[in-house]
């Protein structure tokens, strides 16, 4: 590995340092181990070890002969004997043995193998070079009564490049057939020779692939290489950075030691500097095609779709696509998303950081790479004084006036949330700034949920952080169980923890949440809940986290009793009454018992903003009572002007009243001002327009929420009633063709909210004579199984025969019915039922 990288050798090592300094990949190790010693018959079984650069192939193999020469049993039986990382003289089998030669000359010291190697560098004939070469190697195994273990590197350059086939199937049948020799290789990738059926060296290797380091691995090199600790939390963002690639691992952490504070940017940029070197031949592999598609890719940062990396790269899309799955393929990209919205970012974050700072240079793009650093390599102590600096430089700023100040703090505040060093100095040092500054932000979703959840009295930064925790680990589980690959091992590994008496209470609820993910038997997870429950029984901070959990895991009841039996306790607060009314209101629908609980919170604390918001929520929705539902509105937001939620809300129960028209359309305006780059802000304002009769301003409120969203259901919606309100049928059809395309028909939750605007739509069609052209439009579409009903009642309604099984023509029969009622009534719909049933739905 070269000194620039590692800034050491492995093989310069001595066994004592190799073992010593030896932090990670101790399975594959144990598996190259096991295939040597299993090797005691008339052939061998070799190994190759596949993996990319810095992935620590020399390390282990290293490793390897350090374990052989130090265990009795295999030096007595093995030899090891190392090439160098690479063999540029080697071009034919005579050549490949005379090299052995060498390193066996170079490693005894003895002058009768330099000799022997000096006298057969002069033989000519390539077939007598081989014979002569190997015949002395054999004497030497024979001699000394051990097998020779050779270990080669790049044997994919060595059999891909420098030799020919027919080279290899020489090779081949001494590896067959010489008991003496066991090779083991590496290369950076599968090659064609021991991949390929019918190739020379196929079917002789056991492969090993060096998968990216996984979190605790990250964790123990770290240690190793910086002599610090540092925490999963902490790892995580490096591992994300590096892609699990030990030798960006071991720059990051020798540069970590180093570093000072007050100099980062000056030592990020010398960073970058010293290694650029290694960065740019990792891009000067690459294809021109491939290239220019990768950094297409590094400098727009974030995941990115094909599309996006296309226009970025200049190239067509499906070539741009084509690229992308090739640099998948090789591991310099990953991708996530499903297969419908699929977005690719580099491996190795490091390529970020190298383009913005080396290539791109601009002052957004170098605070973007900072803040990365700035977040994930410094002390609690450092990155308190940050924080505590921005926030007040914030406050005289303000974030219109320095973005990228905003921006940076934002991402610094997330971090404090996860990083426990950090949370509890800066807890310690600025709660107040904290607590102001996520408050202003909460409403844009910088800061997460819990922070407002839980009040300061429960150390809210701290359970947030273990909350957050728990989540990223959710999140991983998940993952995995979607690309369907078992969890067992790590099943197994909670299983033996929390079979123990002194198990932890973290300890229980993650594996609680575990056997929710692989579905497990529900008496299980409650189970191991109560265990927590235990566990944390004279913690009233820990049941309350607990109750949230299970209220996470759906464990309901388990929740609401959890609450119930805290509700008695002395240090029982407004939060705890508002969880609890949230699960009798939310989970439970035992609506009068909600109503008792946020009732009960308002009386400890009149001024609690959540009491007030899921009060106005139950009153509006469950209890049909508008006028509390606005009263309850009102105070909420004399707590908090700056709630969109709340704003919204209220213009929802103006809609459900006579009369407000004003008040309602009001209400929408002040949401769309706090959220004037959200589209649902503007399609409300749009449909608040509607029932105020202003139908252009309608217009260009959709239009702008479809600016924001090209591909937003309600402003489509809000389009196929104002055309038909016009009477433009064939208009507000062309929006029902759109709206169609939009509906995610696998999402059940989705599908029932589009099933009950196409019936509301469809009444609405029909009732004004458009049933014929409505029935075509559904039937063209990709909608046609999951709107079946409804097509048949329209069918029904224009009697029409319909032949269907007996279930669809009864909910069929129904919807005729109930436009044929809604006819006798005055033939014709009141667009006030369409707004109302819509709003109804986005709840």
């Amino acid at each position: 590995m070269e000194a620039i990288l590692m800034k050491y050798n492995p093989s310069f090592l001595s066994d004592d340092e190799i073992i010593k300094t030896f932090a990670v990949r101790h399975t594959q190790l144990s598996l190259l181990l096991e295939t040597i010693r299993e090797n005691d018959s008339l052939s061998n079984q070799h190994a190759l070890i596949v993996g990319p650069r810095g992935s620590g192939k020399t390390t282990l193999v290293q490793r390897v002969a350090a374990e052989i020469r130090n265990d009795e049993h295999l030096a007595t039986n093995w030899y090891p004997l190392a090439f160098a990382e690479e063999s540029y003289s080697v071009s034919n089998p005579g050549e490949f043995w005379l090299e052995a030669l060498f390193h066996l000359a170079r490693q005894t010291g003895l002058e009768r193998w330099q000799l022997t190697h000096r006298q057969l560098a002069t033989e000519k004939d390539d077939n007598q070079l081989r014979e002569r070469a190997l015949s002395q190697l054999l004497d030497f195994a024979d001699e000394h009564k051990q097998r020779i273990l050779l270990i080669v590197e790049n044997l994919d350059t060595l059999f891909g490049v420098q030799m020919s086939d027919e080279d290899a199937w020489v090779l081949r049948h001494t590896l067959m057939n010489e008991q003496r020799i066991m090779l083991l290789g590496t290369a950076k990738a599968r090659f064609d020779e021991v991949s390929g059926y019918g190739k020379a060296l196929f079917g002789q290797f056991r492969e090993l692939t060096l998968e990216p380091l996984d979190t605790w691995e990250c964790q123990s090199l770290w240690k190793q290489v910086s002599g610090q600790e540092i925490s999963f939390n902490h790892v995580r963002p490096i591992q994300i950075l590096t892609g699990g690639n030990p030798r960006l691992i071991h720059i990051i952490a020798r540069f970590n030691a180093k570093s000072s504070f007050h100099d980062l940017l000056h030592n990020l940029t010398h960073l970058v500097d010293e290694h650029t070197e290694y960065f740019k031949s990792q891009l000067d592999r690459l294809a021109v095609q491939e290239r220019k598609v990768y950094v297409a890719l590094a400098g727009i940062w974030d995941p990115a779709s094909a599309r996006a990396v296309a226009e970025a790269a200049r190239l067509d899309v499906n070539k741009a696509s084509s690229l992308l799955q090739r640099l998948v393929k090789r591991g310099a990209v990953q991708t996530t998303g499903d297969k419908r919205h699929k977005l690719y970012f580099l491996s190795e974050r490091m390529y970020n950081i190298y383009y913005l700072m080396r290539c791109r240079g601009g002052a957004s793009e170098r605070v973007r790479a900072v803040v990365q650093f700035m977040i994930n390599f410094y002390d609690s102590e450092q990155l308190s004084d940050l924080i505590v600096s921005l926030l007040k430089e914030y406050s005289r700023n303000g974030q219109l006036r320095n973005r990228d100040l905003y921006e940076a703090l934002i991402g610094l505040l997330k971090y404090a949330l996860i990083d426990k060093s950090v949370r509890s100095k800066l807890t310690q040092r600025t709660q107040c700034e904290l607590a102001a500054t996520t408050a202003e932000h909460s409403e844009t979703q910088d800061v997460p949920d819990y922070i407002h959840r839980l009040n300061s009295r429960l150390s809210s930064i701290e359970i947030t952080g273990r909350l957050l925790e728990l989540r990223e680990k959710i999140d991983r589980w998940e993952w995995l169980c979607k690309k369907k690959e078992t969890l067992t091992e790590i099943e197994n590994t909670y299983q033996s923890r929390v079979g123990k008496s002194e198990a932890s209470f973290w300890d229980l609820v993650e594996f609680a949440a575990l056997l929710r993910i692989l579905a497990k038997d529900e008496k299980r997870i409650l189970a191991t809940l109560s265990s927590a429950q235990l566990v944390s029984v004279n913690s009233y901070d820990l049941q309350l986290v607990l109750a949230f959990i299970s209220r996470q895991l759906g464990q309901f009841r388990f929740a609401a009793n959890l609450l119930n039996n805290l509700s008695q306790h002395p240090l029982a607060d407004c939060v705890l009454h508002t969880v609890l009314g949230e699960l009798y209101h939310y989970n439970l629908e035992q609506f009068e018992n909600a109503l008792q609980e946020y009732s009960k919170a308002i009386e400890l604390q009149s001024d609690y903003f959540e009491a007030w918001h899921n009060l106005g929520k139950l009153h509006l929705y469950k209890l049909h009572d508008n006028a509390e539902a606005q009263s309850a509105f009102k105070n909420a937001l004399a707590i908090n002007p700056k709630s969109f939620e709340s704003w919204t809300e209220l213009g929802n129960a103006y809609l459900h009243s006579q009369n407000q028209q004003v008040n309602m359309l009001t209400a929408y305006m002040k949401a769309k001002e706090l959220r004037p780059q959200n589209p649902v802000s503007w399609a409300l304002v749009g449909f608040g327009q509607l029932r105020n009769d202003k139908f252009e301003d309608a217009e260009q409120s959709f239009v702008q929420s479809l600016n924001l969203n090209p591909e937003y259901p309600l402003s489509y919606i809000g389009f196929v009633v104002l055309n038909a309100i016009r009477s433009d049928w064939d208009s507000a059809i062309v929006s029902l063709e759109k709206l169609l395309t939009l509906v995610d028909w696998n999402n059940s939750s989705q599908s029932i909210y589009t099933n009950q605007i196409f019936a509301v739509l469809a009444v609405f069609f029909a009732v004004h004579g458009q049933a014929g052209v409505l029935i075509n439009t559904l039937v063209a579409s990709k909608a046609h199984n999951h709107l079946e009903p409804l097509i048949v009642g329209l069918r029904l309604h224009l009697a029409q025969h319909v032949n269907v099984a007996k279930e669809i023509l009864e909910v069929g029969q129904d919807f005729a019915n109930l436009i044929r009622e809604i006819q006798k009534q005055g033939g014709a719909l009141d667009f006030e039922h369409v707004r109302r049933d819509i709003l109804n739905t986005l709840e």
